[in-house]
C-alpha cells in the first residue's frame, strides 16, 4: 500500500498523495509531496508507510472550517499589493524614474526560498522567514484579520506574500520598460471585478495574433508552429477551467486555473496530435496520464498507448515554447489593460537536471573522438561531409545542431574581413527563440582546415545547403544528433556520463568560464537569454569585430592532437574542393 504513494526521481524516492478536495483550497494545491531522501526501494516503503499515517492524521484535522481561506488570503494580499504599486507610480511620476521603492524581493525573501518559488510551494516554513512575517503582519493588520501565527493558514500568507514581492518586481519592470503605458495603475481587487476583465480571452488573442502575424512579424514557419503550440495552450485552458475557450473571460484566470493549467501541462503527452487525435481527448489523456504516474490501473488502454500517456513533453520544450508563448500573450493582456498581472510569470516546469544534463567533452575524449580516420584520414562514406564538419563546427562555435544543420549557403556571410553564420529563423530555418537569432564568428581554425574552399565548392555545384546530403526539411540536426550519439558510443568508446553533440555547446561555455571572460561575450557566441536583460538589449550588445578577437582569445585548442594542429593533415588532399 505504501509503495503506491512512492516515485522515483533520479535516485532518490519521493512520498506524493493527492490531497481532499476540501484541503486543496486551504493547502492551495492539488497534491503533497516531499523528498524522502533515501534511494532504497525498502527503506522508502518504510518512511511512506510512516509519512501516510501522519499524513491520514493531518489530513483529518485539515477537515475543520479553515480559520480563512485561500481565496479570502489572496484577496487581502492581491489588495495590499494592488496599493503599494499605485504609490510606487505615483513616485516615479514626481521623484523621476530612478526611484524604487523598499518592496524587493532580494531584500525579503533569502536566496534559499527561491527554489520553493519556483515550483509553487506552500508547504515550506515561509513563517519562519523574519522580514516576511514583518511585511505580512503588516497586511494582516491593515485588514484587521484575526490569524494564530503558528497556523498553516498563517504560513499561507507568507507564502502568498512572498508571492507578491516577485510579481511586483516584475510590475516595476515592466513599467520601466514602457513608462508611456500607464496601463497598470492598479484599482483594487474588488473594484477591478466590477469594472473590467469583461473580455473574452479568444476575443484578445485574435488582435495578439494579427499584429504578430502580419507585415514584419513572424515568418510562415514560425506562425504554422505557434499556431500549434498555442492550439494546444488553449485546449489545456479549456481542461483546466472545464469551458470552451470561446467562453473564458480574462477575469477567471486566476492563480487557481493556472495551477490546474500549470499541472496539467506538464503532464501533456508527447506528439499528441500525432498519436491520439480521433482516438482520445486531450481531457481524457491528460485524465488517464495523472492516474498511471500515480500508479493507478487504467484498464482498456493497450500497453503501447500507456506507454505514449507516460511519454510527456520535455521540459525544455514545455518552458520555451508553451509557457514562454503563453507568458507573451498574457503580458500582451497586461499591456491592454485586460490583465492586473500575468498570473504564470515566474512560473518554471524544472527540467531533469536531476537525471544529469549533458556535460562537456573531457580534452582526452575530444583528441579521441577527432583522431578518427572521419577526421585524421579524411575518409568519409557516401559523400556524407557533414559528418566532417558539423562534430568540426560543433566544436568552434558552440551552436547547436540543427542550428548548423538547417544553415544555406547564403547564411555563410563576409563581413569586415569576419566570416560568420547568420543564424536566424526564415520560411526554411527555425531558431530556439529570440536570442538565438544572432552572428556566430566562424573561428580561424575552421577557415584554415578548409571551409571556404567547401563553400566555394558548393557554389559551384548550385547547391543552396550548407550540407545538402542532409535530407528531409524539418529538424536537419535530428538525424546528424542521432547519428554522432552513435558515433562517440560506438566508434569512440564513450560512454560515461549524459554526452552528445550539445556537450560541444558545454566546451565552448567552459571556454569562457576558465578564462573568466564576461558572461556577455558567452551568450553572443552560443544565443543564450541575457540574464535581466531583454531580448532587444541583448541583441545589440556586441560588435562583430569584438566577439571575433574574444573568440580567437577564450577558444584555443591548439595545445590538444587534433588532426588539423600538424601539418601533415594539409598535405592530404583527399576532398574534392581541396
Amino acid at each position: 500500500m505504501a509503495a503506491s504513494y512512492l516515485v522515483k526521481k533520479a535516485d532518490t524516492y519521493y512520498f506524493r498523495h493527492s490531497l481532499p478536495q476540501s484541503a486543496r483550497k486551504v493547502f492551495g494545491r492539488k497534491e503533497f509531496i516531499k523528498t524522502l531522501q533515501v534511494s532504497k526501494k525498502s527503506e522508502a516503503v518504510r518512511l511512506a508507510r510512516e509519512l501516510k499515517i501522519a499524513f491520514d492524521s493531518i489530513m483529518k484535522k485539515s477537515e475543520r472550517s479553515p480559520l480563512i481561506t485561500w481565496q479570502q488570503i489572496r484577496l487581502a494580499v492581491d489588495e495590499a499589493f494592488a496599493l503599494i504599486y499605485e504609490k510606487y507610480v505615483d513616485s516615479i511620476e514626481t521623484v523621476g524614474p530612478s526611484y524604487n521603492d523598499e518592496y524587493n524581493s532580494l531584500n525579503y525573501i533569502p536566496h534559499e526560498y527561491e527554489q520553493y518559488l519556483v515550483i509553487d510551494d506552500s508547504t515550506v516554513d515561509w513563517k519562519a522567514v523574519p522580514k516576511l512575517q514583518e511585511l505580512t503582519d503588516k497586511i494582516i493588520e491593515w485588514k484587521r484579520i484575526q490569524i494564530p501565527k503558528d497556523s498553516k493558514e498563517y504560513n499561507l500568507f507568507c507564502f502568498k506574500t512572498a508571492q507578491m514581492l516577485k510579481e511586483h518586481d516584475h510590475r516595476k519592470e515592466i513599467f520601466r520598460r514602457y513608462p508611456e503605458i500607464n496601463y497598470q495603475r492598479v484599482q483594487p481587487v474588488l473594484e477591478k471585478e466590477k469594472s473590467k476583465n469583461v473580455t473574452f480571452i479568444k476575443e484578445l488573442f485574435d488582435q495578439f495574433w494579427k499584429e504578430n502575424t502580419g507585415e514584419g512579424g513572424w515568418s510562415a514557419r514560425t506562425k504554422s508552429e505557434y499556431e500549434g503550440v498555442y492550439r494546444n495552450i488553449f485546449a489545456i485552458l479549456e481542461v483546466s477551467s472545464n469551458k470552451s475557450i470561446d467562453e473564458l473571460f480574462f477575469h477567471e484566470i486566476d492563480y487557481d486555473l493556472i495551477n490546474d493549467f500549470f499541472f496539467n501541462l506538464k503532464n501533456l503527452p508527447a506528439q499528441f496530435s500525432k498519436r491520439f487525435q480521433g482516438k482520445m481527448s486531450l481531457k481524457d489523456a491528460l485524465l488517464f496520464a495523472k492516474k498511471l504516474k500515480d500508479g493507478e490501473e487504467v484498464k482498456g488502454i493497450e500497453e503501447k498507448t500507456k506507454n505514449h500517456l507516460l511519454e510527456t513533453v520535455s521540459a525544455t520544450t514545455l518552458n520555451d515554447k508553451y509557457i514562454d508563448l503563453t507568458n507573451q500573450f498574457f503580458d500582451y493582456a497586461v499591456v491592454c489593460g485586460k490583465l492586473e498581472k500575468n498570473p504564470l510569470r515566474g512560473r518554471k516546469i524544472k527540467s531533469k537536471e536531476e537525471a544529469g544534463s549533458f556535460r562537456s567533452f573531457t580534452n582526452e575524449e575530444l583528441e579521441i573522438i577527432f583522431s578518427k580516420s572521419i577526421f585524421s584520414e579524411k575518409e568519409i562514406e557516401d559523400n556524407r561531409y557533414f559528418k566532417f564538419w558539423l562534430p568540426i563546427l560543433g566544436l568552434y562555435t558552440g551552436a547547436r545542431v540543427n542550428e548548423i544543420a538547417q544553415l544555406r549557403i547564403k547564411d555563410i556571410k563576409l563581413e569586415k574581413d569576419i566570416y560568420y553564420f547568420d543564424i536566424t529563423d526564415s520560411e526554411e530555418t527555425s531558431v530556439k527563440n529570440s536570442a538565438s537569432r544572432r552572428k556566430s564568428v566562424i573561428h580561424k581554425d575552421v577557415l584554415k582546415i578548409g571551409f571556404v574552399n567547401y563553400i566555394e565548392w558548393l557554389k559551384k555545384n548550385n547547391e543552396h545547403w550548407l550540407f545538402p546530403e542532409i535530407k528531409g526539411s524539418e529538424i536537419k540536426g535530428k538525424p546528424v544528433s542521432k547519428w554522432f550519439s552513435r558515433f562517440i558510443k560506438n566508434e569512440c568508446g564513450i560512454k560515461n556520463g549524459k554526452i552528445g553533440f550539445h556537450s560541444f555547446r558545454n566546451n565552448m561555455t567552459d571556454c569562457f568560464k576558465q578564462k573568466s571572460a564576461a558572461i556577455q561575450n558567452n551568450a553572443a557566441q552560443l544565443g543564450h537569454k541575457m540574464p535581466g536583460m531583454s531580448y532587444e538589449v541583448y541583441g545589440s550588445g556586441i560588435k562583430l569585430e569584438n566577439m571575433n578577437e574574444n573568440l580567437l582569445i577564450y577558444v584555443d585548442y591548439s595545445e590538444l592532437k587534433l588532426p588539423w594542429n600538424k601539418q601533415d593533415f594539409f598535405e592530404m588532399k583527399k576532398f574534392p574542393w581541396e
